[in-house]
């Protein structure tokens, strides 16, 4: 038994949607991915004497005003990020960032951005 015309182009359609989904939903997988954030920049090793040097040169390239992608140029990606909150008439959050990773005596900063602007720029560097 051959199918008919209408159950021809019923099947096409479907099977072009499906087609048309599934490029959609791979497209968008691609977009969320890790792959396509910039790496952050290497860390030098540094001994433990010269960590407070390393310190101050980390706090010495974070300024008010600086858009959050710039903050995870200089530091990677935040640890963990807070909840949105209200205060001084703003809305704010804060994400605690690793300073060396592979030096553990450095302790994790606490930045402070506003979400209410584009790009999220800085508002406050709090060293933990």
């Amino acid at each position: 038994m051959r199918p008919t015309r209408r159950q021809v182009r019923i099947a096409v359609i479907a099977g072009t949607g499906l087609a048309i989904g599934l490029v959609s939903w791979l497209i968008l997988e691609s977009y969320q991915s890790d792959e396509l954030h910039l790496p952050a920049p290497p860390v030098p090793a540094v001994t433990s004497r010269d960590n407070r040097r390393k310190a101050d040169d980390i706090l010495a390239k974070l300024k008010p005003g600086m858009l959050r992608v710039d903050v995870e140029a200089v530091l990677g990606r935040a640890t963990s990020v807070d909840s949105i909150r209200t205060g001084n008439g703003r809305l704010s959050y804060r994400a605690t960032f690793a300073r060396d990773p592979l030096h553990p005596p450095l302790p994790p900063l606490e930045l402070e951005f506003d979400a209410t602007r584009p790009g999220h720029p800085l508002i406050m560097v709090k060293p933990m």
